[in-house]
């Protein structure tokens, strides 16, 4: 984060670690903080990730109402971040066939 008012970068106390988790689709800001829809690079799994601006830190690893996961492990939809009315965040699931 670039902090204007010391003219310079800040680093949260925890940063994105790319090396476990996968941020697949733009974030989306919503009353002070920003989700992402992410997965576990190792079990797959997949889940919102959100950080607070307020507090300039990550919260806790939020999973989805249902499975998105398809029979191999691997996401078999499209996921996307939408706010309704400014007021509450909504996850929409796209099934995608082949």
């Amino acid at each position: 984060m670039y902090d204007l008012s010391s003219d310079s970068w800040k680093t949260p106390d925890e940063a994105f670690n790319s090396n476990v988790i996968e941020y697949t689709k733009p974030g989306l800001s919503l009353k002070g903080n920003t989700y992402w829809y992410a997965y576990d690079k190792e079990s797959r799994d997949g889940f919102l990730h959100c950080f607070d601006f307020t507090r300039e830190r990550f919260r806790q690893r939020l999973s989805p109402p249902v499975d998105l996961k398809d029979g191999y492990g691997y996401h078999g939809c499209n996921v996307s971040l939408s706010s309704v009315k400014e007021e509450k965040l909504a996850l929409l699931k796209i099934p995608v066939w082949f």
